[in-house]
């Protein structure tokens, strides 16, 4: 799998690049990965309340940067360089700060231990996650 380190809390945003450079990472190899980190490098710094076209492996990402006060939504829009040009409607602009997760089926499997974990996390001990898939083990650790 695929893992990307940042001081950024943008997590739909970086879900949304690992799903592009994922897959294809195991096809051209440390290549793809020199050319996504050229592109992320050319990306504006994040300012709170702007609107920003992010390009990425052929891809142009619209990403709202949040004011830290106000509700989150949870993807953010995707269009391919064809469609760069065609101005994007409401629908295609979402804030990618936070993402849902739905709790229940990331850790139906461990009812009992929940609370033990609970206990663990409140403590501050480490905690290794481990789970059948990487986006099951990124939903754990973001939940």
């Amino acid at each position: 799998s695929v893992v990307l380190i940042t001081t950024h809390p943008f997590i739909g945003l970086f879900k949304r690049v690992v799903s592009l450079v994922g897959p294809l990472y195991f096809q051209y190899g440390d290549t793809l990965l020199e050319s996504t980190f050229q592109n992320i490098a050319q990306w504006p710094d994040p300012e709170q309340g702007k609107t920003f076209d992010l390009p990425v492996l052929g891809h142009v990402l619209t990403y709202h940067v949040p004011h830290a006060s106000l509700p989150q939504l949870v993807d953010c829009a995707d269009r391919t360089v064809q469609l760069a040009a065609r101005m994007p409607s409401p629908k295609d602009l979402l804030v990618s700060n936070l993402q849902s997760v739905n709790l229940y089926s990331t850790f139906r499997k461990m009812n009992v231990a929940l609370w033990v974990l609970w206990e663990l996390v409140l403590i501050g001990e480490s905690v290794v996650v481990m789970a059948s898939s990487p986006s099951t083990c990124s939903d754990a650790v973001l939940a």
